[in-house]
């Protein structure tokens, strides 16, 4: 199921960013967090739609865990937390990972991929696992032959 990994942010909260997963759209989640007591509103800075946000999410916050303030906040700039969650889905940003016409579409980045790196999973897995053949993900995708 598509999901989205998201970075928000709140000017009552300087320095501070949320990174996080939402089945819903981060713009629902960001007012969602609005009821969560700050003054100001959350704003959206970077998403990106994912088929799995739980596991990059996860694997962005290891990525991320030398700015880790508490529970999903982080103390890092925009493009580190940005690099963190391209990184945990194994590619760059570009148009062809947002939806078009998306609000969003004014956060896009532009930048080229990064090369994909090979997560602790994939390394450890025995050969059998690593069979892309029979994979429900499509080629290059970060979750292929982890299943």
């Amino acid at each position: 199921m598509p999901s989205w990994v998201y970075i928000i942010t709140n000017e009552a909260a300087p320095g501070l960013l949320k990174v996080g997963f939402t089945d819903r759209t981060p713009e629902q989640r960001a007012s969602e967090l609005g009821a969560t007591g700050l003054p100001l509103p959350y704003a959206v800075v970077f998403a990106l739609e994912v088929e799995d946000g739980r596991v990059i999410e996860r694997v962005a916050h290891k990525n991320l865990a030398q700015f880790h303030v508490g529970k999903e906040w982080f103390s890092c700039p925009i493009e580190t937390a940005r690099d963190a969650i391209e990184s945990a889905a194994g590619f760059g940003c570009d148009e062809s990972h947002l939806v078009p016409g998306h609000a969003l579409a004014p956060y896009f980045s532009g930048r080229s991929a990064p090369p994909r790196r090979q997560s602790p999973r994939e390394a450890l897995a025995p050969p059998h696992e690593q069979d892309e053949d029979d994979s429900p993900y499509p080629p290059g995708h970060p979750l292929r032959g982890m299943l």
